[in-house]
């Protein structure tokens, strides 16, 4: 096949919803002469990583992945589809050695391979992670760390780029940024389509994934994770169960934030990279994001989970299991304790700006127009 676009992230840029939109419109995308690849992946890629890492361990993808994956490409070539697409963030992790594994393996099977990042401010990419940690079972106090992790590529974008450049050379690598004024109509999932030159005719925009937790349930979250781990020794603890699906699902305020000043502090660190950054990747650039932090509150605000609160969300917890158990052995639901939320909010999820995390509201679902935007 001619060409593989490979979206790498960065984490917390709106990548789980772009991967949503494209599994949704697969067939969609198709006709219009691009494959979401299968094989890595029904929803993200994320045999790649597994394939990055044969040269050190070669039963990490099963044997036959590659001739799989080959057999894919070529009859989708067949078909006359010139451009496949794979998306897995977790290929930022990557090591140097691992990405030349990955192109070594992926160039045999297309000519031309274009690798595909967005980047966003460190402060705004970790606070919007703290949800994503808590639902894997963290339990830190503060929503930002308080100390940086420099060497993170996730984080430290000047380390990012000059690992992948080094490896697959920088003529390959297109970053962009992930801020509502340097997105196509400040919207991710048209920016994306832009850059591949995909039009958006036709395909359907899917609800956002990964809304930020509640105030309340952010709390709550956070105890039951000492309590009740996501992990025992080296394997998922069986006892856990589907308890942050089910808070998912619980709405209320989201007002936890750092103070203006550690936003700040937490973000000083990554200026001097940042700086490099825009200098090497974006010629003309003063700055590499928009550096206001007005947003932050003056002083930090912590949230409150009273003991009426953390009733309330163990009653939710209590009655979405029953209601999946009632349902499951044929009962009837009454009509009164039929919704999953007991402040009686919708499961719909508003667009994902490339600012801050924002409460849910309803997003529309008829096309990629302006007025409905994801990330």
């Amino acid at each position: 096949m001619k060409r593989l676009a490979l979206h790498i992230g960065v984490k917390k840029t709106g990548t789980t919803t772009l991967q949503k939109f494209l599994e949704v419109n697969r067939r969609a995308l198709l006709e219009k002469g691009f494959v979401y690849l299968l094989t890595p992946g029904a929803r993200w890629s994320s045999k790649l990583a597994g394939l990055a890492k044969t040269h050190r361990d070669p039963n990490a993808v099963p044997d036959d992945f590659l001739q799989r994956l080959a057999a894919e490409v070529r009859a989708e070539a067949q078909q006359g589809r010139s451009c496949a697409i794979a998306s897995f963030e977790g290929l930022v992790d990557l090591g140097p050695r691992d990405i030349e594994c990955l192109f070594d393996s992926l160039s045999t099977l297309f000519e031309e391979i274009s690798v595909h990042v967005y980047l966003r401010r460190q402060d705004l990419a970790v606070m919007s992670h703290y949800s994503t940690a808590l639902r894997g079972g963290g339990t830190r106090a503060t929503m930002l760390p308080a100390t940086p992790d420099l060497k993170n590529p996730a984080l430290n974008y000047e380390v990012l780029l000059d690992r992948w450049a080094a490896a697959v050379g920088e003529s390959r690598i297109h970053p962009r940024i992930f801020q509502t004024e340097d997105l196509t109509n400040g919207d991710l999932l048209e920016d994306f389509l832009c850059v591949l030159g995909i039009s958006p005719d036709h395909l359907v925009r899917p609800s956002n994934v990964n809304v930020a937790l509640s105030d309340e349930a952010k709390l709550f979250l956070r105890t039951f994770n000492k309590h009740v781990p996501a992990r025992v020794g080296d394997k998922p603890n069986p006892l856990r169960g589907p308890v942050f699906h089910l808070l998912d699902k619980y709405d209320g305020p989201r007002k936890m934030s750092p103070s203006r000043g550690q936003a700040i502090k937490f973000y000083e660190p990554f200026r001097a990279s940042n700086h490099q950054v825009a200098k090497r990747w974006f010629p003309g650039r003063t700055a590499l994001f928009r550096e206001d932090f007005a947003e932050y509150p003056e002083n930090e605000v912590h949230g409150e989970l009273t003991a009426e609160g953390a009733i309330r969300i163990a009653s939710h917890l209590w009655q979405s299991l029953m209601r999946q158990k009632v349902k499951q052995e044929g009962g009837d639901v009454p009509s009164s304790q039929r919704s999953e939320n007991p402040t009686d909010a919708t499961d719909a999820v508003a667009p994902q700006s490339a600012g801050r995390e924002r409460r849910a509201r309803p997003a529309g679902r008829r096309g990629l127009g302006k007025d409905q935007r994801s990330g």
